[in-house]
């Protein structure tokens, strides 16, 4: 019998077991099938630190106003290439199935947002029915160089609480998203190697797609799926996150605004205020204020005793953690420089993470001049009216306890501890002039939204505003009416609404079938803040590549000595092609849709600005 022959009628015989199986119910095709399928996924995850080391060193982050978006695009080139030559490469051990590059790009068209909407990707086989695996390979900025070497990739240790202690790979990316994206072009190759030959594959279609805006809104995706609607996928993993989401809260992006006025002429005052340019969802590196004064015996006076001020200061809870306050004197007579330092988790949708384990620059730094200001030690100007504002309006606390009644919800999805969350992330009083600006990442649970969930469908709440025009309308007339000077006014954009989904909806129930054929358990129901590319699109959802909801470290989302940890990824890895090769077993059976809502207007952006508004 000839080899061609003998290959023939094995994927036979693997599709007369896939047919026995759809017979008897949602079972697995066997544990063998499926253990030969993904055999050895891990194992090649663990040893691929050189080629991540690659993607890492292609510097794919955006720079305030797309500044470096020549470089950008030149470096996400680089990917492509380099990914469609190690396509190439292994096709040439395929004998039937090889994996195909494909490429959607479009001019953005618009100077102030990316010079290309722009997703790329391979797929194998040819079949009608089609499984996505989802990733992207943006990144947000470096964070602060001193501290470490973004894009250079390095080994480590540390301890997670689903993987125990354990190798990290580290460095922007690692985690978000470029090592998963990795991982899902394993398993694509894994796959390939399985059923080559297979005419299981004329049943499917496996495709990856690489975003390449995921971080600054995902418009990339959301063109992609309207202007493609007729290669949408059957279900898509979004594997970016942890498993498995189930929700992901709303996103509304305000910004405060108070005009310059001239410099007070007596007293010590707060002269500038400010945060690295970066991205809203990312909690700043530092916190730097110049004060001045009109007299360099207030200023000495006061530059001798602040650091014992500050780490005495009474905050808003006796238990808060400072940032770490350095006092720069070299400036004296003339000025006094002090700089907070970001500690722990620095991705924005969960601040509450920051706080517990780590301290957000911004907050302790205006918190305390605004005490200041307040006490009078300081000059009441413009900045400091700005820091008397997030000191009464928010404080250090992140859920918005200061004004429980406006501010702070959670619901039965975003439990107690899970709700609407408010991150301070840039305060500028330079480089934009005349004014002072502060803007905030708030992720909101369902009762800040205009319109509730039906405890039915899945997808997005309906309605496209939240309910924060109106409650910051309130919260900024208050304070202008008693705090002196130029008023304060804002805008606000709602996002995105908040998006539920059934743990017993169609498409977690089969993610929940994989994971737990591997773990033996059932995955986690992670209600979130962060917003991935499975919103708004009921067949995809987010899962891996973490096992707990910790931001901080050692995996530092977002922030300074961002990590992958290997183990937990590899065991992620092979969870994600089990997914993959159960959908192939069955791709010919007719599978329960999601209920979506009916509704068609919450994936609009909604806007306020008050300055429409009569104070």
């Amino acid at each position: 019998m000839s080899i061609g022959r003998m290959v023939w009628l094995r994927w036979i015989g693997v599709a007369g077991l896939a047919a026995f199986a759809g017979c008897q119910g949602d079972g697995p095709v066997s544990p063998a099938a499926a253990a030969s399928a993904c055999a050895g996924v891990d194992a090649e995850l663990e040893a691929s630190f050189d080629a991540l080391a690659r993607l890492v060193a292609a510097e794919t982050y955006r720079a305030e106003q797309f500044a470096n978006e020549d470089a950008f695009v030149a470096n996400m080139q680089t990917i492509v290439d380099d990914l469609k030559a190690q396509a190439q490469q292994f096709n040439e051990g395929q004998k039937t199935h090889k994996l195909e590059p494909w490429e959607w790009k479009v001019e953005g068209g618009d100077p102030a947002g990316p010079r290309y909407h722009w997703v790329f990707g391979f797929r194998l086989g040819n079949g009608p029915r089609r499984i996505s695996l989802n990733t992207h390979f943006d990144t947000v900025s470096p964070g602060d160089t001193d501290a470490w070497e973004p894009f250079k990739l390095t080994r480590s240790t540390g301890e997670t609480k689903h993987g125990g202690e354990q190798e990290l790979w580290v460095g922007r990316g690692a985690i978000d998203d470029k090592g998963p994206a990795l991982a899902t072009f394993l398993v694509l190759k894994q796959i390939a190697r399985a059923y080559d030959g297979s005419p299981l594959l004329d049943d499917i279609t496996v495709e990856l797609i690489f975003d390449t805006t995921e971080e600054i809104g995902g418009m990339s995706m959301w063109r992609y799926r309207d202007e493609n609607a007729e290669e949408a996928a059957d279900i898509e993993i979004i594997f970016d996150t942890f498993w498995s989401v189930r929700a992901e809260k709303g996103i509304e992006r305000p910004v405060f605004t108070l005009p310059r006025e001239a410099p007070p002429t007596s007293g010590v005052w707060i002269d500038a205020l400010n945060t690295p340019s970066g991205p809203v969802n990312q909690i700043p590196d530092r916190a730097e204020a110049i004060l001045r004064s009109d007299s360099p015996e207030q200023l000495e006076e006061l530059a001798q005793r602040i650091e014992a001020d500050y780490a005495e200061h009474p905050f808003d809870d006796p238990s808060y953690r400072r940032a770490k306050l350095t006092v720069d004197r070299s400036g004296l007579p003339a000025e006094l420089k002090l700089t907070t330092e970001v500690a722990g988790a620095q991705h924005a949708s969960v601040p509450q993470e920051n706080r517990a384990d780590g301290a957000n620059p911004l907050v302790s730094l205006t918190n305390f001049l605004g005490a200041l200001a307040e006490s009078q030690v300081l000059v009441d100007n413009d900045v400091a009216r700005m820091c008397r504002f997030i000191r009464s309006t928010w404080g250090t606390r992140t859920f918005g306890e200061t004004h429980p009644d406006l501010l702070e919800r959670h619901d039965q999805v975003f439990t107690e501890g899970n709700g609407t969350t408010y991150a301070l992330t840039r305060l500028y009083t330079e480089p934009a002039p005349g004014a002072i600006t502060l803007s905030l990442d708030v992720r909101y649970a369902i009762g800040h939204h205009s319109q509730p969930w039906d405890g039915e469908s899945e997808g997005l709440l309906c309605g496209a505003q939240s309910q924060f025009a109106e409650i910051f309308t309130k919260i900024v007339d208050d304070f202008n009416a008693t705090s002196g000077g130029a008023p304060i006014s804002f805008e606000t954009v709602t996002r995105v609404a908040p998006d539920i989904r059934r743990t017993d909806g169609p498409i977690f129930s089969r993610v929940s079938r994989a994971f737990e054929e591997v773990t033996g358990r059932p995955t986690p129901a992670v209600a979130m803040g962060a917003g991935t590319d499975a919103k708004a699109f009921v067949k995809a959802i987010a899962v891996g590549a973490l096992f707990d909801t910790t931001f901080g470290a050692p995996v530092n989302y977002h922030g300074i000595r961002e990590a992958a940890p290997v183990r937990d990824l590899a065991l992620s890895t092979k969870i994600l092609c089990n997914i993959v090769d159960w959908e192939i077993q069955h791709a010919k059976e007719q599978l329960p849709e999601p209920v979506a809502g009916t509704c068609e207007d919450a994936r609009a952006e909604s806007s306020f600005s008050s300055s429409d508004h009569e104070h």
